[in-house]
């Protein structure tokens, strides 16, 4: 019989990989959860829930890019090398300019917004407020930059990027994934 291709490039452990995938949905996932929390009068004068959820919120801010940026580019690399390879799915969408332009905007695709986050020159999340009045990190960001002289603003739904990412084809070049 014969045997597998020799792995491409990175060896990089797909179940690592989908841990950070699965984080990052639990983050984005969990805003909504956590200011549910603190809805109601408080008895703790020193309001305990308050400092924890400020906690929460300012630890959901620093890791959302964080695992972002590692989720994207890791599977650039791998779709770059041909090693894995992603479904076709619209995580979003990019328009030329600064602004939101839903008239000019076209669907961005996994590997573009694999692209576009890791040469965003800002990038906003959009907050959500529950019926509550609470505040917290939603599924979407706003990113902007630029291509050469060209800007772009481009927005990217998490929830569908997560989805898309935990459908990549592990095994697009035969054999098994990389397991360490």
């Amino acid at each position: 019989p014969a045997s597998p291709p020799p792995p491409v490039g990175h060896q990089i452990s797909a179940a690592a990989f989908l841990g950070d995938a699965m984080r990052l949905m639990a983050y984005v996932q969990a805003g909504g959860a956590v200011a549910a929390i603190w809805r109601g009068p408080r008895m703790d004068p020193d309001d305990q829930l308050a400092k924890l959820r400020s906690v929460f919120i300012a630890h959901q801010a620093n890791e959302i890019p964080r695992l972002l940026i590692s989720v994207a580019a890791t599977l650039r690399a791998k779709l770059d090398d041909g090693s894995w390879r992603a479904p076709e799915a619209c995580v979003g969408w990019v328009a030329p300019g600064t602004l939101a332009d839903p008239g000019r905007h076209e669907a961005l695709s996994i590997w573009e917004a694999c692209n576009k986050i890791m040469h965003a020159r800002e990038v906003t999340p959009a907050p959500q407020t529950d019926n509550g009045g609470l505040q917290f990190i939603g599924a979407l960001l706003t990113m902007t930059g630029e291509r050469g002289e060209q800007q772009w603003c481009a927005e990217l739904n998490l929830q569908a990027f997560c989805i898309a990412v935990a459908n990549i084809d592990f095994y697009a070049r035969g054999g098994k994934p990389c397991q360490y």
